[in-house]
């Protein structure tokens, strides 16, 4: 191999390397939130399966609160679409560390 295709695939090792590094970084940060909220996620899971949520869902509907609050966490489908989409995440991720664990 020559000196300048060396220099080349060197510069486009520092560029993979970079890229990669930045990633993990937010990455990283990103994890550390993740977790820091997570007891924050089971107080909601909580509340999505208490009979309180179903009262207040109830309530909402029927008027007794005021229609203009915010509800859209009463819903059952927009807790359960967040549980779900996390559970994909989660199970990419798996896949994804069992893959990089290989090399």
């Amino acid at each position: 191999m020559k000196n300048s295709e060396r220099l080349e695939n060197i510069v486009n090792m520092e560029k993979l390397f970079n890229e990669l590094e930045a990633s993990l970084k937010v990455i990283e940060k990103s994890f550390k939130r993740w977790k820091r909220l997570y007891p924050k996620f089971k107080i909601l899971m909580e509340y999505y399966g208490s009979k309180q949520r179903k009262k207040d869902y109830d309530d909402v509907n029927n008027g007794k609160l005021k229609p203009e609050w915010p509800h859209w966490i009463l819903d059952e489908d927009a807790i359960y679409d967040f549980y779900k989409n996390q559970r994909e995440l989660c199970d990419d991720m798996v896949n994804f560390i069992n893959k990089v664990f290989k090399i």
